[in-house]
């Protein structure tokens, strides 16, 4: 029963319908009995068992971070500062939920790797070195020499499971998150 939000069941034209418990996957037996009201009399059977097994596919779920940094709450930099870098750009690093991961350490077990990619950049220009993302979430970028106003920067997260296709479906990017950066310029002199 933990295997299915709506246990099996069959309709009178034959359907067998059911829903799987969310992240509950794996092969499940079931017994369906189909039984008539024509009696036991005499030698009758009322009644007719089907073993079966519903297989329910595992699904990749969207990874997951937080970052203090939004477009309303960007970063501020000076004007030809030197190489950035901010430890604390992504925290909550998450690479989907538990049945995805190792529950206990094994040596079958492989967790899900993650990483950064660097969705969008407003104005590529504003950068000597492009804004990358560490997979323990630290940010590191180099802005270009004598630029200065604001722009934004858009990251997701993805992990190593499936892309929506073939074996394991699901998604394996999550939510793409962006930051403004204004780039003060240094006093004239």
């Amino acid at each position: 029963p933990r295997q299915f939000s709506v246990l099996p069941s069959v309709a009178r034209n034959g359907t067998l319908t059911f829903s799987p418990a969310l992240n509950v996957f794996g092969p499940y037996s079931i017994a369906l009995v189909l039984r008539d009201d024509g009696g036991v009399l005499r030698g009758g059977v009322d009644h007719f068992t089907r073993n079966l097994t519903i297989i329910v596919r595992s699904v990749n779920d969207a990874p997951s971070f937080s970052s203090k940094y939004s477009l309303a709450s960007g970063i501020t930099v000076s004007e030809n500062a030197p190489d950035q870098l901010f430890e604390d750009f992504a925290t909550q690093l998450v690479p989907g939920p538990p049945n995805e991961n190792c529950l206990e350490e094994s040596p079958s077990c492989e967790r899900q790797k993650v990483s950064f990619v660097l969705d969008a950049l407003a104005d590529p220009a504003f950068f000597e070195q492009r804004p990358t993302a560490t997979d323990a979430g630290a940010l590191r970028f180099k802005i270009a020499p004598r630029v200065s106003g604001s722009t934004s920067v858009t990251f997701r997260l993805e992990d190593g499971g499936g892309r929506g296709s073939g074996d394991f479906p699901g998604t394996n990017s999550s939510l793409r998150e962006s930051f403004a950066l204004d780039v003060v310029p240094e006093p004239t002199t």
